[in-house]
């Protein structure tokens, strides 16, 4: 019990701490409205609606390709003229190097031959962060148009916005975007291939244990008739680039393509964890690798691959001191499908994993002040971790609450809001000091695995120990009570209320007023002590 006085100190102050842990919201902290989702209905994909438009100008025209809007599309033509005619159906996605044209413009051309005079929705481009300032997810531009000396290329708005409100992997971080060539240098040979082009573009960079995550937000929104393009160069070789693995002799072309396939056979088996393995085991410098793991984790499983272009910086500059290496691939197979995983019930096996999930992240952060990654520990997630789904993660010692926060609103995979909220419960829930390392033997872990809060039209229709409670107040979020909370303290419903009004700073009947709302959601609750 505390005081109302107590109460909203503690509101206000958690109210700052949740924007600080990206929405995410202790057991009596504050969390903002749920945002509208992913694939909700919207504005259809094509031509933009009339209105203001933010243009992105173009940054590479009169350098990495010419400013003459002929002497472009000359240019262009000439590369898509001169690539072997493609006989597959068309593809779903594409793997594209990002160089100059002058250095890569004929393995561009050859991939982008394949989708020559084919009509697609909408180009889902994947582009990879070179510069300053640092991305950390995906970063989607805030701007209508990308413009090149061919004309302005449209975005699909619509879908940015759903895309950004998926939660903290999509943002928009301002000047990411400038000057970076991993999107525009592509935009040529896409105008000059693509009738009606339409683009969703943004630059990527994670750990391959994060592409899953942001494979689920795209599979969300891709549907028939969108085309993924993954922009990367090959292996950049040389004392200019850091990496040496073979003397510069006249076996040097040989061996990088050696090393270039071997990287490109685990892409041809959609084979993320080879993938990721063999850049760890060999260093190969390949500039978009987070976008290539995230076309990896998001092609359907019976999607087919064909390299289609292979070339070096070699074959034009004459140096091999220094050289990259570009590969183009294409991608066939089922036309894309909007997807979702659906939350269930967990397993004994599923749950047990999630606590030894959520010990070793607690146990690492405490230690060594380390964020635990199974990804990089080699663990394999079980599938019911998998789906978008809100979690808390309760700490106890002698059965007396040590910490709890968690995420109300599914906003990314639950094993991830898992290693999450436990650190989050040991060390920033305001109401308690950081956990002690000479503590950990003695805490006891208990998780919520949250089902999506629904609306409840009077409070008359919350069931007691089933529901976990949000309280509303003029429309804005104010407190919330995990299901197990009330039969714990064995309070009555009216007192669960009373108190959930003083936890969210309101006067202890604020909860009978017209001015209260309601929203509800069950919870799979187990612990180390079951």
């Amino acid at each position: 019990m505390t005081s109302r006085g107590d109460a909203m100190k503690r509101t206000a102050v958690l109210t700052l701490l949740s924007l600080l842990l990206l929405l995410s919201a202790p057991a009596c902290g504050e969390e903002p409205n749920p945002a509208k989702g992913p694939g909700a209905a919207g504005a259809p994909a094509g031509r933009p609606p009339p209105g203001p438009r933010i243009v992105r100008p173009a940054a590479l025209a009169g350098t990495w390709y010419p400013g003459d809007p002929k002497e472009l599309a000359a240019e262009v033509d000439g590369f898509l003229d001169a690539a072997p005619a493609w006989d597959g159906p068309a593809p779903i996605a594409l793997v594209a190097p990002h160089a100059g044209h002058r250095f890569a413009g004929k393995a561009q051309g050859a991939v982008y031959r394949t989708v020559r005079g084919r009509r697609y929705r909408r180009v889902f481009l994947l582009g990879v962060n070179h510069r300053s300032p640092p991305v950390r997810g995906a970063s989607i531009p805030d701007v209508t148009d990308y413009e090149t000396p061919l004309g302005r290329v449209p975005l699909d708005r619509a879908a940015c916005d759903r895309l950004k409100a998926w939660g903290p992997i999509f943002r928009t971080v301002p000047g990411a975007h400038r000057t970076e060539h991993s999107i525009e240098i592509h935009l040529p040979f896409l105008q000059r291939a693509i009738p009606d082009l339409v683009i969703v573009p943004m630059v990527v960079r994670i750990r391959p244990s994060e592409a899953e995550e942001l494979a689920d937000a795209l599979a969300e929104e891709l549907g028939p008739g969108d085309l993924v393009v993954a922009s990367s160069d090959d292996c950049h070789y040389g004392p200019d680039h850091g990496y040496v693995p073979f003397p510069p002799d006249e076996h040097l072309l040989d061996n990088l393509k050696k090393l270039d396939m071997g990287l490109v056979d685990r892409l041809l088996r959609l084979d993320l964890r080879g993938f990721a393995d063999y850049k760890q085991k060999t260093g190969i410098t390949v500039c978009g690798f987070s976008p290539l793991c995230t076309l990896l984790a998001l092609l359907p499983a019976k999607a087919k691959g064909r390299v289609v272009a292979y070339d070096t910086s070699a074959r034009t500059t004459g140096e091999t001191a220094n050289v990259v290496t570009y590969v183009g691939v294409a991608f066939t197979g089922p036309d894309w499908k909007p997807r979702k995983r659906v939350a269930r019930p967990l397993t004994a096996k599923e749950k047990a994993f999630a606590l030894k999930l959520a010990r070793a992240s607690l146990t690492r952060y405490v230690k060594r002040r380390e964020v635990f990654d199974p990804w990089d520990e080699g663990w394999e997630i079980p599938g019911g971790l998998k789906p978008r789904q809100g979690s808390f993660v309760t700490l106890k010692i002698g059965g007396r609450l040590r910490g709890c926060i968690g995420d109300i609103v599914p906003r990314r995979p639950l094993y991830r809001s898992i290693v999450m909220r436990a650190v989050d419960a040991a060390v920033h829930d305001s109401r308690f000091r950081p956990v002690r390392e000479e503590e950990l033997d003695r805490i006891r872990i208990e998780i919520s695995a949250l089902s999506p809060p629904r609306k409840v039209s009077s409070w008359k229709e919350i069931e007691l120990g089933k529901h976990g409670i949000l309280l509303y107040y003029d429309g804005r979020f104010r407190a919330v009570y995990l299901p197990q909370v009330a039969p714990e303290q064995g309070w009555t419903l009216e007192e669960t209320l009373s108190h959930l009004s003083r936890k969210g700073g309101l006067p202890v009947d604020a909860w009978r007023s017209p001015r209260a709302g309601f929203r509800v959601f069950t919870a799979q609750v187990f612990g180390e002590d079951e």
